[in-house]
C-alpha cells in the first residue's frame, strides 16, 4: 500500500511576507523569524514535509529527526491558527496525476 504524504499549503488569502505571515481574510499577522521564513519558503503546495526536511537538512546541519520535529511543530502551530492547511497524497495518486498530465500534453501538442 502506498504511504500518504503530507503536503502543507497556504490557504487562499494567506501569504508569506518577510517578517510575518499575513491573513487578508481576517487582517491578521503572525510574526516569524528568519529560520521560519526559510522553512516556510519551501511550501509550494507540492513539497511534502519529508521533501522540505530533505531540502533543508544540508542548510541547517542538524539531525534529520530533530529537523522533522521542529518543522512539524512550526506547521502544526500555523495550522492551529488556520494559516496553513494540509493535503494528503499517495505516491500512486501522484503517478496517476503525472500520467494524466502527460496524456493531456500529448493531446494539446498534437
Amino acid at each position: 500500500m502506498a504511504k500518504a504524504k503530507y503536503v502543507p499549503y497556504f490557504p487562499k488569502g494567506v501569504e508569506l511576507k518577510e517578517t510575518v505571515i499575513y491573513d487578508s481574510n481576517i487582517n491578521t499577522e503572525v510574526p516569524i523569524n528568519q529560520t521560519a521564513k526559510i522553512i516556510l519558503s519551501h511550501i509550494d503546495s507540492n513539497n511534502s514535509v519529508s521533501k522540505i526536511v530533505e531540502n533543508l537538512q544540508t542548510m541547517f546541519k542538524i539531525d534529520e529527526e530533530r529537523l522533522y520535529a521542529d518543522i512539524n511543530n512550526l506547521l502544526d502551530g500555523l495550522n492551529s491558527r488556520y494559516m496553513l492547511n494540509w493535503k494528503y497524497t499517495s505516491s500512486n495518486k501522484l503517478k496517476v496525476q503525472q500520467r494524466i498530465s502527460e496524456i493531456i500534453n500529448c493531446i494539446i501538442c498534437s
